[in-house]
């Protein structure tokens, strides 16, 4: 299969569809067939409204400020790791998934649910097909990029970094050791 721009021949298509699907299984199971509806009952509406905005309005922002920095660096044909990209691999295909969630959440819909797990594991077939893809083109630049951010979410602790931070303490204690006997 040949791929075009670094991503999946059926990225997009399968993107769409996947929107799609997930639409008219989440308003039908939602609003025609209520199959979860034993769950509704339980859980109040505000909460579940509260949460689904509070997956939908970040989502918002992490797809525009994904697409700001594409915008300003994708003719430099060179690694976006700027913006959220600092923080997260795959911003665009994470704010899908919250934009799904919150829909979900909001009412609770099995259907949906099961979707989501769907487009989830199609979300990240393309995302590990595509960094294949960035590894070939960037090498070393990106393998070291993949190990200082998360694919779906921020890493807070980075695998090399914790070593760097413990030769660097290791470093300064003996500085410090070595000041006291002087």
């Amino acid at each position: 299969m040949q791929h075009k721009n670094g991503e999946h021949p059926f990225g997009d298509a399968g993107q769409v569809a996947a929107c799609i699907l997930f639409i008219i299984i989440w308003s039908t199971d939602s609003f025609f067939l209520q199959s979860s509806r034993f769950l509704t009952e339980r859980i109040p509406l505000l909460p579940r409204l509260l949460i689904m905005g509070l997956l939908i309005i970040p989502a918002i922002w992490i797809c525009g400020q994904s697409h700001k920095s594409m915008d300003r660096l994708r003719n430099m044909k060179r690694l976006i790791t700027n913006g959220v990209y600092r923080y997260i691999r795959h911003p665009l295909y994470l704010s899908c998934l919250m934009v799904y969630s919150g829909l979900a959440v909001s009412t609770l819909s099995a259907g949906a649910l099961f979707v989501w797990i769907g487009i989830f594991l199609f979300y990240d077939y393309i995302a590990s097909y595509e960094e294949k893809i960035l590894s070939a083109k960037f090498g070393n630049a990106y393998r070291l990029y993949m190990n200082k951010t998360g694919k779906w979410l921020p890493r807070f602790i980075h695998p090399h970094n914790a070593a760097d931070t413990e030769s660097a303490a290791y470093r300064t204690f003996q500085g410090n050791r070595t000041q006291d006997h002087e």
